[in-house]
């Protein structure tokens, strides 16, 4: 739990930099189809009200993608500035590579809701010069849940993940995403007569895709 209070409190600290205030700047982007000189389409992201994004990966450790994956929704209902998320994720872990217990060969199946803010911005364009691929930042406190019987007991605890990540805009009402998100839990077992502990972190790449209203 050190660790999730220690991120959270510099992710804050960043967020209050005359560096980050900057990224709002997104409600200027303007994304324009042409086709054949002439342009089809006009849309601007300021417009957008929510989204519904699913997502797919694993762990950077590719040796391992197999054992440490997830699957993942986030509800997103955008404002000028910071956005409110819903997170939802089904991970499969491999508890050798993302905890403590470096010896334990089992796998862990942790049902995770979160609750966070993002803030979208054109801090990418700086870069890459196409006005329809900007950049997202997001954090969630979570709340996590297994039943293993690695560890003979079930456990939750709180969480944390935050991350960031590309978003290409392909129309008014669909985007793609790639995303790197670190991921940090801590598990307690709830059974008085079994006193179990695991603290969980990795960091996973991410592709996505989301529905825009």
């Amino acid at each position: 739990m050190k660790k999730l209070s220690l991120i959270s409190t510099l992710l804050l600290a960043l967020s209050s930099t005359v560096y980050a205030q900057d990224l709002t700047s997104f409600e200027d982007i303007n994304v324009v189809d042409e086709d054949y000189g002439y342009e089809t389409s006009r849309y601007n992201i300021k417009n957008d009200n929510f989204s519904l994004e699913f997502n797919y990966g694993g762990i950077t450790n590719l040796s391992e993608f197999a054992s440490t994956n997830t699957i993942s929704g986030t509800l997103t209902f955008y404002s000028d500035r910071y956005s409110l998320s819903l997170y939802g994720a089904l991970n499969t872990l491999d508890v050798a590579s993302v905890t403590e217990f470096d010896n334990l060969d089992a796998s862990l199946s942790v049902y995770t809701g979160g609750l966070g803010l993002s803030r979208r911005s054109i801090l990418v364009n700086d870069f890459i010069n196409i006005k329809s691929i900007y950049d997202e930042i997001h954090a969630h406190v979570t709340y996590n849940m297994t039943d293993s019987e690695a560890f003979g007991t079930e456990l939750s605890g709180l969480g944390f993940n935050a991350g960031y990540g590309l978003i290409y805009r392909a129309s008014s009402g669909l985007h793609f995403s790639a995303r790197l998100i670190y991921n940090l839990m801590a598990l307690k077992s709830s059974d008085d007569t079994i006193t179990q502990e695991a603290s969980a972190s990795w960091v996973s790449a991410q592709l996505g895709v989301g529905f825009i209203f």
